[in-house]
């Protein structure tokens, strides 16, 4: 099932839901698997029409009572042991129904974990949506402590887009860091960019997983975090990166201080992240622990 909205809204009319529901039964399927708990409503629908068992994935954090199985969901997966204990205490999903598959992404063979050092300023990356959860003002107050002591000689990269745009150029023109920070929209690869960072930082103040934040750590980029959420368990603090306090720009400088001032540190810890993505996080690990799931249902 797509997670899309536009799918979602579009399966709501009868005519296109009878047409979904046909090709649904053409294609002799032996479960449905909802790919975010959007998809929840549809799945369920589905599953009684086609007597067919359903499973779910959910990658984001449920309010109360927003999220509803019945007894044809099977099982329940979900990337964390954050986001496993808020099914189990707000979404009141029962704990025998879930199972974590952490997400997998692309791991290069060959990174360059060691960044070239050849005088050029030092480039400390994050990717975003520009949202108050995600607390880029954390990182735009620690980007003017680096500034001050390295006497500009550091360029900052924020990489989304979001309700908070305006907010946070108002705020880059008040701290005075127009030559320091650059805004590039959500669409850019992100692989071209973690190609030039140094240090990758991630301020969010809630975050289920921090798919962004594995990304950096496969191409061997060594990760300063806040230490929330599923970020507790992705970043092992003092050897894939380091845990900062949520909104705390001072402890965060200083964390990226740590691994702009020392190379060999920057390597160590660069080459121990993507070594931990390619072991624990790549894509046909995750393929394997969802293709288990269904194995367990079918």
């Amino acid at each position: 099932m797509d997670p899309f909205p536009g799918l979602m809204g579009s399966l709501s009319r009868p005519f296109v839901y009878k047409r979904f529901l046909r090709w649904a039964a053409e294609c002799d399927a032996g479960l449905i698997h909802g790919l975010s708990a959007f998809t929840a409503p549809v799945c369920q629908r589905l599953s009684q029409e086609l007597n067919l068992p359903w499973v779910l994935s959910v990658h984001h954090y449920q309010e109360r009572s927003t999220l509803r199985v019945d007894e044809r969901c099977r099982r329940v997966m979900t990337c964390s042991q954050a986001l496993r204990e808020n099914l189990v205490n707000d979404a009141r999903i029962p704990k025998e129904l879930i199972r974590i598959v952490p997400l997998g992404v692309p791991v290069p063979e060959n990174p360059e974990i060691a960044r070239r050092d050849d005088g050029r300023d030092p480039v400390v990356g994050t990717f975003a949506k520009l949202t108050p959860r995600k607390d880029l003002a954390t990182f735009l107050q620690a980007a003017k402590e680096i500034v001050k002591v390295r006497l500009g000689a550091c360029q900052f990269l924020i990489v989304g887009d979001g309700p908070e745009e305006s907010r946070l150029r108002k705020l880059t023109r008040q701290l005075e860091l127009e030559k320091n920070v650059t805004f590039s929209h959500a669409s850019v690869p992100h692989h071209q960019v973690l190609a030039d960072v140094d240090v990758y930082v991630q301020t969010s103040r809630q975050e289920g997983f921090g798919t962004s934040t594995l990304e950096a750590m496969a191409w061997g980029v060594p990760v300063v975090a806040t230490s929330v959420g599923g970020l507790i368990g992705l970043v092992k603090d003092g050897e894939t990166g380091f845990l900062v306090p949520v909104g705390d720009p001072a402890a965060l400088a200083g964390r990226i201080f740590d691994l702009l001032n020392n190379a060999d540190l920057r390597a160590k810890m660069g080459a121990a992240a993507y070594e931990r993505a390619a072991a624990e996080f790549s894509l046909p690990r995750m393929i394997a622990g969802i293709v288990s799931v269904y194995e367990e249902v079918l």
